[in-house]
């Protein structure tokens, strides 16, 4: 009654009509029934019989608990390889600031000048260890949580740290970097420092490999207000590339 919903002929869906052209041929597929709103593993063959020539044999194993375990472990596995591929590219940008400062120190002869660019190098190595640091906590990735972790830290510096991690390949492409940070903005905010920077260093990294040799990159930050101790500040990148 459940299956063949009062109908006495063959369903247009019924493995008999391929079981016909293929009689040693063992079916199986899996379907959600609407009516018992369940998973089930289907299996339909020819049998021999007793007194008939063959006989249809069709059963249904319920299969929702190990199905919904199946997709719930491919969704962490996707989440997983997602993350991975986005932090691979996270982390290719401040390691190349990293060997970029320091081979020019290597060229420096002025001490004072070594010392710059190795403090650059040191701060574009830090964003890299707190990016790895969050690649390495596997549970946070599974369970599809990254958490925001909130702190003070010096805006105006961390704007300055991303020009000097993404201007390493501008500097190869002959492309200028103008910065405008509006002098409203508080010098010392609280959000995640880390989150915000991948946003803003990604969005140079992208507007750097697209933007011709000889092109410009802006990178704005503007006040838009302060409310309750709540600061609201525009971010722009913008490029002469084709985007």
């Amino acid at each position: 009654k459940v299956f063949q919903k009062g109908q006495n002929g063959r369903c247009d869906f019924c493995p008999c009509n391929q079981l016909d052209k293929e009689p040693e041929k063992v079916i199986e597929w899996i379907e959600y029934s609407e009516l018992t709103k369940r998973n089930y593993r289907n299996t339909a063959c020819y049998i021999k019989w007793p007194g008939i020539d063959k006989a249809h044999l069709r059963y249904s194993v319920d299969i929702t608990e190990l199905y919904n375990a199946k997709e719930q472990a491919e969704t962490a596995n996707h989440v997983k390889s997602d993350f991975l591929a986005r932090m691979s590219h996270e982390i290719r940008s401040p390691l190349n600031a990293v060997i970029g400062m320091i081979n020019i120190a290597n060229d420096e002869n002025d001490m004072e000048e070594i010392k710059l660019y190795l403090g650059k190098a040191d701060n574009a190595a830090k964003h890299v260890l707190g990016v790895i640091n969050d690649i390495l906590d596997m549970s946070k990735i599974e369970a599809n949580k990254l958490e925001l972790s909130d702190s003070e830290f010096d805006f105006p510096k961390m704007m300055t740290n991303i020009v000097d991690v993404t201007g390493i390949k501008a500097q190869e492409k002959h492309i200028q970097i103008v910065t405008d940070i509006s002098k409203d903005i508080p010098p010392v905010v609280i959000c995640d420092e880390l989150r915000l920077a991948q946003v803003i260093t990604n969005l140079m990294t992208n507007a750097i490999k697209f933007t011709p040799e000889k092109g410009s990159i802006n990178l704005d930050a503007l006040f838009i207000g302060e409310e309750n101790g709540l600061c609201t500040i525009q971010i722009s990148v913008s490029d002469t590339g084709i985007g």
